[in-house]
């Protein structure tokens, strides 16, 4: 009897060892990534010498959801340095699966040295030498679908009469009105960068009437700094601004070539 006692304890002990064995290599559920830190410094900030800004959206579908953060992010980079410079990048992407819908949240980054080298390009050649032509076009295609614009092309009719800065209207105030025409810029700026390749041969008429308009525009920017210190000591992000103000998107940006048209750095 004793025997058989002792025989059903070692078994009984085995047992146990073996379900503890068996739980331990069990495969665990994954747990939730861990938000990166990023994510909680606000929609722009610098680090290591480069401009960080954060773009979020949310949506049934990630890959939109994605391309949707990522084309505000975009937009604010390209409303700061008034082009989007070769330097930007995307550096990470965050995602969180809800009830209903994905939330995306993206971070790219822009070199502040070359940020505001591109804020004083006026001469088309200029602004091609510092611009990425493939995220000018994301950017396009971004503004596209905000706006539900249908287009298969991404090169813009260049304009005889070039856009117009915006005049301050009276509801605006200084920070209002300087953020608005830094995206007027912005947008003077993608029409160059999206055109035909033989659009804007250098010493061209075409090219001096577009780098006088474009001067105007950098020098009342200039102007608006000096005039108003904190505009450049406290940068915000064109996506957070209150009471942002609705300027809408020159008509030249809609008007496009046929598809067998192709701009450069195709």
């Amino acid at each position: 009897m004793r025997l058989c006692r002792s025989m059903q304890s070692l078994w009984f002990g085995l047992a146990i060892l073996i379900l503890s064995a068996c739980a331990s290599i069990a495969p665990q559920a994954p747990s939730p990534s861990a938000e990166p830190a990023w994510l909680s410094r606000g929609v722009r900030f610098t680090e290591g010498g480069r401009i960080i800004y954060v773009g979020a959206a949310g949506g049934l579908l990630k890959d939109g959801a994605i391309s949707r953060a990522e084309g505000s992010a975009l937009e604010d980079i390209a409303n700061e340095c008034s082009l989007i410079p070769k330097s930007t990048r995307i550096d990470s992407r965050y995602s969180v699966r809800g009830t209903y819908e994905y939330e995306v949240h993206v971070k790219l980054s822009v070199d502040a040295g070359e940020c505001e080298m591109a804020k004083q390009a006026v001469e088309p050649a200029q602004i091609h030498y510092y611009a990425s032509t493939p995220l000018t076009r994301q950017l396009l295609q971004a503004q596209d679908r905000v706006e539900n614009v249908s287009a298969s092309s991404l090169v813009v009719v260049p304009p005889r009469d070039l856009p117009q800065l915006p005049e301050r209207d009276s509801h605006w105030d200084d920070t209002q009105h300087f953020y608005a025409s830094r995206q007027a810029l912005a947008y003077l700026k993608q029409i160059p960068v999206l055109a035909p390749d033989d659009a804007y041969a250098p010493f061209s008429p075409q090219s001096r009437q577009f780098a006088a308009a474009v001067q105007m525009g950098v020098q009342r920017l200039n102007s608006m700094q000096i005039n108003n210190p904190s505009l450049k000591e406290k940068p915000m992000a064109w996506s957070q601004l209150p009471e942002r103000p609705r300027y809408r998107r020159p008509d030249v940006l809609l008007k496009r070539l046929p598809e067998v048209q192709k701009g450069r750095g195709s």
